[in-house]
């Protein structure tokens, strides 16, 4: 490789680094309203929604659990899928999931330890809530710290 191809890759580099800390300077500064600053604390959910009625996960974060929720619902609907719901929602440092059925339309949400856990407590809650899932029930997603 010749000098001019090594400062031409040095000056793609610079301007790259110099683009970026651009782009991020707002959020060092006490950005906008929605950055999210302090990653040890963010929320992040799991939900669900129908595409050619098939059941579809999403995930998303947010600086609590409330504001996780609603991107879950934006990413579902910006995808194209209609009925979207935020199904669980931690910033618990726990594994989450969104399990669902395309037979019944049934879905839940689940925390817990493991994926386990998880899975077993979106059973327990879709019961609970007389929520019907069948043979058929399967996870749409799930997130694990």
């Amino acid at each position: 490789m010749g000098i001019r191809p090594l400062t031409l890759l040095a000056g793609t580099f610079a301007t790259g680094a110099v683009a970026l800390g651009l782009a991020i300077s707002p959020a060092w500064a006490g950005g906008p309203p929605g950055v999210v600053e302090d990653f040890s604390n963010v929320a992040q959910a799991v939900g669900s929604g129908l595409i050619n009625d098939t059941l579809v996960g999403y995930t998303a974060f947010g600086p609590d659990d409330n504001a996780a929720e609603a991107a879950v619902i934006a990413a579902c609907q910006a995808a194209g899928a209609r009925d979207c719901t935020s199904d669980e929602a931690s910033n618990d440092n726990l594994c989450i999931m969104t399990i669902g059925d395309d037979t019944t339309g049934g879905v839940s949400g689940g925390a817990g330890r493991t994926e386990d856990d998880a899975y077993a407590e979106a059973v327990a809650r879709a019961a609970a809530a007389g929520t019907p899932l069948g043979p058929e029930t399967r996870v749409l997603i799930s997130a694990c710290p």
